[in-house]
């Protein structure tokens, strides 16, 4: 089963599980993030990626403009591991991520909630690294973050789902879903941004996108 399979599959189970309050707000926050501008005002193709301090998978300190001297770095923003789309999407990359990395590609998944699933990390760092961005930094320097609004804080709240405990940060915050692959000079030579958190791009189409550069 392919990714758009899967999320479709999601979409499905959402629509019968949720009732229909719930699915108005979720459809109104995606309205009103659409309305918000933040599409527009994110990093955009051929504009130069901002850098960034990450630390790798053995505990050392780099940064995105270090790592393209050795070739170019898809980025992978998701919002946690809570979520079912960002699980799917994950295991869809896992499926190909020894293929990017074999085109000489860096692979970076990025989100503000911390690893607590030791398989998972070992599947997603064998070919990638596994960011932890606190507070959203790396995120907000692309222009991706938003803050959840009352009716979304009550949803998640419902969910059990305390972003606030599970960022360990004071802030009800997420980045929208991105994707973006940068070249070695250092500009931006495609991304996929979406007010939506249901719509990913299948990594399966990336491989011929990294196949262009």
């Amino acid at each position: 089963m392919n990714l758009a399979d899967q999320i479709a599959q999601l979409n499905r189970a959402n629509c019968d599980s949720l009732d229909t309050q719930t699915i108005a707000v979720l459809q109104r926050a995606t309205i009103e993030l659409r309305q918000s501008g933040i599409l527009e005002n994110c990093f955009q193709n051929k504009e130069t990626s901002p850098d960034f301090v990450f630390i790798t998978t053995d505990q050392k300190h780099t940064t995105l403009y270090t790592l393209l001297e050795t070739g170019p770095v898809l980025i992978n923003f998701f919002r946690g591991f809570w979520c079912d789309f960002c699980s799917a999407e994950l295991a869809a990359y896992r499926n190909v991520q020894s293929v990017i990395h074999h085109l000489g590609v860096h692979c970076l998944h990025v989100s503000p909630q911390a690893i607590n699933d030791p398989a998972l990390e070992e599947a997603l760092t064998q070919h990638g690294q596994l960011i932890h961005d606190a507070d959203n930094r790396i995120a907000r320097q692309f222009g991706l973050v938003y803050e959840l609004n009352d009716a979304l804080k009550a949803i998640f709240k419902d969910w059990g789902l305390q972003l606030q405990k599970i960022h360990k940060s004071e802030n009800w915050e997420l980045p929208i879903p991105a994707t973006y692959l940068i070249k070695q000079d250092r500009k931006i030579f495609f991304s996929h941004i979406e007010a939506d958190f249901k719509k990913r791009v299948d990594p399966e189409e990336l491989l011929d996108i990294i196949k262009s550069l």
